[in-house]
């Protein structure tokens, strides 16, 4: 593809060099690309050549030169804009005077025309152009000079319509650039323009977050995660001690994400469709705990049971039997600390008298925290990605199912886990006690 040409402004005098050429037989295109210009502007300059020599010639009598065929070099270029202009003004003009002169004879515009094309040939003004300057003097016009005008038109992409725009903005953020053109009065492609280019803003979706909170939600976030930061710090081997745990459902099918289904085609291939599934209505709560090197305990509640303090309370009992069997050095200390959310069957009277009876430990967690849960980050999205997509035909197999994806993963997924929530602390106080990105 050729470069764009560069836009060349031609000089008076190159102007009359070119005529003076045309005369001599050159060339239009050879002499378009002599001056670097396209082929209508010579073309334009062959057609007005008349009037752009008899310019000239007035000019030279103004300065007593009435032999000189070429004008001086302006020394400031930009002025020949303005000196075409006026050129073209006084080529005009001159045919204005002739139309006012062949009006007070009492020609008629058509002959005032015929008259106006043979005098002036191609640099004559149009048919249309005549009749209306001649209408304008049957209407009693005298002046043959352009009317006054009141200069070029206010840009509407001022200071004020900006500062306009922006209040609206800031009163309704959600406000459309229709919305916008309908309060302003501007068109629908400025305030665009004013908004994206001049405010420099952008349109967004809000961000889905667990949950929106409060003032105290977001100390009481902070104050967590320093502490936890603190313990680690004044006690290496307080993270062996912390077993976790919470309980979610698996489903007997839970549809695949999008990335999920994503396939290799090769190009102009139609994309693959699939239809748009929701969970089934069949599952089943699964409770698990697990500490820095495995799982400790988890099990299944019953189909049709919730879990509530009693059910709660058998959990806990059986929990202590496993840690019993999977950690016996802490069991027999009691050197071991239980972490949970505060949800009402965790919380409940009888569970934490049973706790306090047995001397355990219990950290609490706030709630509507998932970026600093464990089984919200590490375990349940494990488990649940390697059983999407798939229909299981009963409530066994799903169980099945799960408690093998749970036997395979390994000690360094668990240290990993562990690892990245003491990261996630650290980027909670760096967020500035809000959600952070990716959690």
């Amino acid at each position: 593809m050729s470069s764009k040409r560069k836009r060349a402004v031609l000089s008076f005098t190159d102007r009359l060099k070119i005529i003076d050429q045309l005369k001599n037989g050159a060339s239009g295109p050879s002499l378009a690309r002599k001056y670097g210009v396209g082929n209508a502007t010579i073309s334009d300059i062959k057609k007005n050549s008349d009037a752009i020599e008899n310019y000239a010639s007035a000019l030279d009598n103004e300065d007593g030169n009435l032999y000189r065929k070429a004008m001086k070099i302006a020394e400031n270029k930009d002025l020949d804009a303005d000196f075409t202009h006026g050129l073209c003004s006084y080529v005009v003009k001159e045919q204005r005077i002739c139309i006012k002169f062949c009006f007070k004879l009492k020609k008629s515009a058509t002959e005032t025309y015929e008259l106006i094309k043979e005098a002036f040939d191609d640099a004559a003004l149009s048919r249309s152009r005549t009749f209306e300057f001649f209408s304008r003097f049957l209407k009693g016009r005298e002046k043959v000079n352009d009317d006054q005008h009141t200069g070029r038109p206010r840009s509407l992409r001022c200071e004020e319509n900006k500062l306009k725009i922006k209040a609206l903005i800031k009163s309704n953020r959600r406000i459309s650039i229709k919305d916008l053109s309908s309060e302003t009065g501007l068109s629908v492609g400025l305030c665009h323009q004013i908004v994206t280019k001049d405010l420099d803003m952008i349109r967004t979706s809000s961000k889905f977050v667990p949950w929106i909170l409060t003032e105290e939600q977001k100390e009481v976030r902070m104050d967590v995660c320093k502490k936890m930061a603190e313990l680690t710090r004044t006690d290496p081997e307080w993270m062996q001690k912390i077993i976790t745990g919470y309980e979610t459902w698996v489903y007997q099918y839970d549809p695949e994400t999008k990335r999920q289904s994503s396939q290799w085609i090769e190009r102009g291939e139609p994309k693959p469709k699939k239809a748009r599934f929701t969970k089934s209505k069949v599952m089943t709560l699964l409770v698990t705990f697990f500490y820095i090197n495995g799982l400790v305990h988890h099990e299944f509640i019953p189909f049709g049971r919730t879990i509530n303090q009693e059910v709660y309370l058998g959990i806990m009992r059986r929990l202590r039997e496993a840690v019993g069997l999977k950690r016996p050095e802490r069991w027999q200390n009691n050197d071991w600390i239980l972490h949970v959310d505060n949800a009402r069957p965790h919380t409940a009277h009888v569970v934490l008298q049973f706790l306090a009876k047995h001397s355990n430990i219990q950290i609490p967690h706030p709630p509507y925290f998932p970026d600093l849960a464990l089984n919200d980050f590490f375990l349940y999205p494990k488990l649940k990605m390697k059983l999407k997509g798939r229909k299981f035909d009963n409530v066994d197999m799903i169980q099945a199912e799960s408690k093998a994806t749970l036997r395979n993963l390994s000690k360094s997924d668990f240290i990993s886990c562990f690892d990245n929530w003491k990261k996630r602390w650290n980027r909670c106080i760096e967020a500035g006690r809000a959600y952070f990105e990716k959690y």
